[in-house]
C-alpha cells in the first residue's frame, strides 16, 4: 500500500511540475548552474529536455573533479541544445589549463546565438586564455574577473571589436604591453559603452577616453588614471591610492561617492581639489574619515571656498566602525558639513550615520546570521548523538607502517620471536588507545567549534541595535540552553565510551598476563 501510495504522490508532483509555463520553468533554470538544470530533467516527463532550450548558460570547472570531464560536459550541452533558440546570457568559470581551443569554441558559439551579456572568470594565477579576442554584434555586457590576490595580465592589444556594448566590468584584469600607447582609446572603441567599472586595475599612465560615458566606477587602484568623460553622470572612487585625473573637469557629474582607506591629513588638499571639480553634483557619499581629515585643516577652506549649489542628497558613513570619535572631533566635523555642505544647498537631505549605529546594524546582521548557523551544527550533533552507541575496538583501525616501526623500535623485535602471542595482544592494546584518542578529540572538536561560535556570538550583544536586543537575547539564551543539553549528552557519551574502553583494556590485560604465563 505504501508503494501504491508513494507512486500516486510522484505523479501529483509531476503533474503540478509538468503544468508550469515554460517561461517559469526557464526563469527557475537560469538560476542555477547549467549541471543542475540539466540534472532537473528527472524531476518530470516534461522537463525531461527543458534545458535544451535554455537561454542562460552558467559553466563552471569546479562542479567537476577533472577537466576532461569539465569539457565533454560543455560540449554534450552545445551539441545537444536546441540551435534555434538564442543565448542572453553566458557565465565561464574555470581553474586549470583549459585549451585555448575549447574556450574560443565556446565564445564562437555564445557570439554566434546573440549572447548579449558573458562572464568570463579565471580561477588560476597565470593561464593562457584568449582575452584580447572578442568579436560580437549582439554583446551588451562583459564580465572580466581574475583570481583574487591576483591579475590576468592582457599582454597582446585586444582586438574587441563589441560595437553594441554598454557595460564592461574589468576585476583583476591588467594590461601589459613595452608600448603603452597600443592600448591608447581601448574604451573608445566601444561606441555605446555606458558603464565601465575597474577593480583591483594597475594601469599606469592609461588613459579613459569616451564621449558617452555616463558611469564609471574605480576600485583598489594603484595608478593614476587620465579620465576624459564629458557625459559622466555618476563616478564611485573606493579605496584608491591616487586619485585619477580629470583634465577637462566633469561638468555633467550628478552623482558621486567616495571612500577612502585611512586618510591622510597630508593629502587633505587633495582631497579638497577634487571636492572643487565635483561641486555641481546632487548627490554626495562620502565616508567620515574623510570629513574628518578635513575638519582638521579649515584653513584650507577659508583659502580655498567652494559651494554645492545642486545638492540634493548627503550621505556621511564611516569606514572604519570601531574607531573611537572623540566629543571635539565630533563638533569639528558637524560645523564643517554645515558650513561647507549645507549652507549652500539648504533643501538639500543629510544622512549622517555613526560608527555606533553602523556597528550596531552590522553587529545585528551578524547575529542574525550566525545563529542559524550554530542550530545547524546542534542538530547535526543530535543525529549523531541519536545513533547507537558502538563500543570502541569492534571496527577495525588501520594502523600505519610508522606506528609499528614505533613498536618494532621499542624492542619488540625479539619479543615477536619468542612470543606472537604476547605482541598481539600489546597491538590490541596500542590500537585500543589510539581508537579512543580519534573519538574523544573528535568530540572535543565538536563542542569547540561550537562553543567559539556562541562566545564569537555572546561578543557581539555588546553592540546590537536596541530594538532587536530582547528579541535576539532570548533566541541566543535559547540556543545557550540546547548548547548545554547536547554538550552534556556529548559528556554522557564520551563516558560510556571511556567505561567501555576500560572494560575492553581490562581483559586485553587479563589476556596478555595468561599469554605470558603461557609462554
Amino acid at each position: 500500500m505504501h508503494s501504491g501510495h508513494d507512486q500516486k504522490r510522484m505523479n501529483v508532483e509531476d503533474d503540478r511540475l509538468s503544468n508550469l509555463p515554460d517561461d517559469l520553468i526557464h526563469k527557475i533554470l537560469s538560476y542555477i548552474s547549467t549541471k543542475e538544470a540539466v540534472g532537473t530533467s528527472v524531476l518530470a516527463s516534461r522537463w525531461r529536455f527543458m534545458w535544451t532550450s535554455l537561454a542562460c548558460l552558467s559553466f563552471s570547472s569546479e562542479d567537476f573533479s577533472t577537466l576532461p570531464k569539465f569539457s565533454k560536459f560543455v560540449t554534450h550541452v552545445l551539441s545537444g541544445r536546441n540551435d534555434q533558440i538564442e543565448v542572453s546570457s553566458v557565465k565561464l568559470s574555470f581553474r586549470g589549463k583549459v585549451t585555448q581551443a575549447f574556450v574560443k569554441r565556446l565564445m564562437n558559439y555564445a557570439f554566434s546565438h546573440n549572447v548579449q551579456q558573458m562572464t568570463v572568470e579565471c580561477l588560476e594565477k597565470k593561464i593562457e586564455f584568449p582575452l584580447s579576442v572578442f568579436k560580437s554584434q549582439s554583446l551588451k555586457s562583459l564580465s572580466l574577473i581574475g583570481l583574487g590576490g591576483y591579475r590576468q595580465t592582457i599582454t597582446s592589444i585586444p582586438t574587441w571589436e563589441l560595437s553594441a556594448l554598454t557595460i564592461l566590468h574589468l576585476d583583476r584584469i591588467s594590461f601589459c604591453d613595452d608600448n603603452l600607447d597600443n592600448f591608447v582609446g581601448l574604451f573608445s572603441k566601444f561606441i555605446n559603452l555606458k558603464s565601465l567599472t575597474l577593480k583591483h586595475y594597475n594601469l599606469m599612465g592609461f588613459s579613459i577616453s569616451h564621449p558617452k560615458l555616463c558611469t564609471l566606477t574605480l576600485e583598489y587602484g594603484d595608478e593614476v588614471v587620465n579620465v576624459v568623460a564629458p557625459q559622466l553622470k555618476n563616478l564611485s572612487l573606493t579605496l584608491l591610492h591616487n586619485f585619477p585625473n580629470f583634465p577637462n573637469g566633469l561638468p555633467s557629474l550628478e552623482k558621486m561617492d567616495i571612500c577612502i582607506d585611512h586618510p591622510r591629513k597630508a593629502d587633505t588638499q587633495e582631497y579638497v581639489r577634487l571636492l572643487q571639480l565635483v561641486h555641481s553634483v546632487k548627490s554626495l557619499t562620502l565616508n567620515l574619515e574623510v570629513i574628518e581629515v578635513l575638519s582638521s585643516s579649515v584653513e584650507l577652506f577659508l583659502n580655498q571656498p567652494f559651494t554645492f549649489d545642486n545638492l540634493k542628497i548627503l550621505r556621511i558613513y564611516p569606514f572604519d566602525i570601531y574607531l573611537v570619535q572623540q566629543a571635539q572631533m565630533k563638533e569639528k566635523v558637524s560645523a564643517v558639513v554645515k558650513n561647507y555642505f549645507l549652507d549652500s544647498s539648504p533643501s538639500a537631505t543629510m544622512t549622517m550615520a555613526s560608527r555606533e549605529e553602523i556597528r550596531a546594524a552590522r553587529h545585528t546582521a551578524l547575529v542574525q546570521k550566525c545563529m542559524p548557523k550554530v542550530q545547524v551544527m546542534l542538530d547535526e550533533l543530535k543525529d549523531q548523538l541519536n545513533k547507537k552507541v558502538t563500543p570502541m575496538g569492534v571496527h577495525k583501525t588501520k594502523m600505519n607502517g610508522q606506528g609499528n616501526m614505533n613498536f618494532e623500535k621499542q624492542g619488540a623485535q625479539s619479543v615477536t620471536k619468542r612470543s606472537p602471542h604476547i605482541v598481539g595482544k600489546m597491538k590490541k592494546i596500542q590500537n585500543s588507545w589510539e581508537d579512543l584518542s580519534v573519538q574523544l578529540n573528535a568530540e572535543k572538536s565538536n563542542a569547540s567549534r561550537v562553543f567559539s561560535e556562541l562566545r564569537y556570538i555572546g561578543g557581539l550583544f555588546t553592540d546590537v541595535l536596541a530594538s532587536k536586543r530582547g528579541e535576539l537575547q532570548a533566541c541566543f539564551a535559547s540556543l545557550c540552553e540546547e548548547a548545554d543539553t547536547v554538550m552534556n549528552k556529548i559528556v554522557d557519551r564520551m563516558k560510556i565510551q571511556c567505561e567501555l574502553k576500560r572494560r575492553r583494556l581490562n581483559g586485553y590485560f587479563r589476556d596478555l598476563v595468561k599469554a605470558s604465563q603461557s609462554s
